[in-house]
């Protein structure tokens, strides 16, 4: 049997070009390979014949295969080192940061932010669409905005209630010895 395959696949400059030239070189040797079988069953000595398109199959899957995963190789490595500068690109951009921040004034990191303070309560706002639905009559309205004021303090002691608990249960955590 002659090998009528390029050993070579022609280098493309694109990847995708390249798997595609794999898988145009894959699909026409095994037609080939399956027209020699086909030509192989119709002689006397089928398994001789059969044998050699088998050995001549694996010989080019594992060339196509090798291609293929050197291909897969040198794309990881090109993401390594696109996501190596991305990395470089980030550290120095924080570093950057970093630098503006400890130049920066005093005077705006010292001043508090509401959500800093541990014994901030949220302020309760006016129901939206009570007070803008024309529909409503007035005392439906009042009704309504007693509801959600009433709403709005039942959510407040339960937040004052958790974190009683939850300081309640670090005092407990404390009391308890130590284990031996």
């Amino acid at each position: 049997m002659s090998v009528a395959y390029a050993d070579v696949i022609p280098v493309a400059s694109d990847t995708d070009a390249q798997r595609a030239s794999i898988d145009d070189t894959r699909r026409n040797q095994t037609q080939r390979l399956d027209t020699l079988a086909r030509d192989c069953e119709r002689k006397f000595a089928v398994t001789r014949c059969l044998d050699q398109v088998h050995a001549e199959r694996l010989a080019i899957e594992s060339k196509l295969n090798r291609q293929e995963t050197l291909l897969n190789d040198a794309q990881r490595q090109e993401r390594g080192r696109e996501q190596k500068e991305r990395n470089r690109d980030k550290a120095a951009a924080q570093a950057e940061k970093m630098a503006n921040l400890a130049s920066a004034p005093l005077a705006q990191a010292n001043q508090p932010k509401l959500a800093q303070q541990p014994n901030a309560q949220a302020m309760p706002r006016q129901p939206a669409s009570a007070a803008r639905d024309p529909s409503l009559s007035v005392a439906e309205r009042s009704a309504h905005l007693k509801d959600y004021q009433r709403k709005q303090a039942d959510a407040i002691a339960k937040r004052a209630e958790v974190a009683k608990r939850l300081k309640d249960a670090e005092v407990k955590k404390s009391i308890l010895p130590k284990p031996a």
